[in-house]
């Protein structure tokens, strides 16, 4: 449970980033600074890869459930493998 608390934490302070790179990206388009709107929409572009990344974490730690289940999951991230993927139904291959 601490671990998936500690990832949810992590995913809001991604989201509140976003958020303050969003006003700061409106406030370079009302000055007209368009190298600086550049700069801004890639971070923009990058913090929400790096929500993503954390959301998707967020998800497989609630269904890894408690116990052995985080143990492995945070093994598999320890030694870079790649993480659980969500189940796309019978058909995904």
């Amino acid at each position: 449970m601490k671990c998936r608390y500690a990832f949810e934490l992590a995913l809001s302070l991604e989201k509140l980033n976003y958020d303050k790179l969003s006003l700061l990206w409106e406030m370079m388009e009302k000055e007209a600074d368009p190298q600086a709107v550049h700069f801004v929409e890639y971070m923009l572009e990058q913090q929400a890869a790096d929500i993503k990344q954390m959301a998707d974490y967020v998800t497989q730690l609630r269904r890894v459930g408690k116990g052995h289940g985080v143990w492995h999951w945070d093994k598999q991230m320890y030694d870079g493998e790649p993480s659980y993927t969500a189940y796309a139904g019978p058909d995904s291959g």
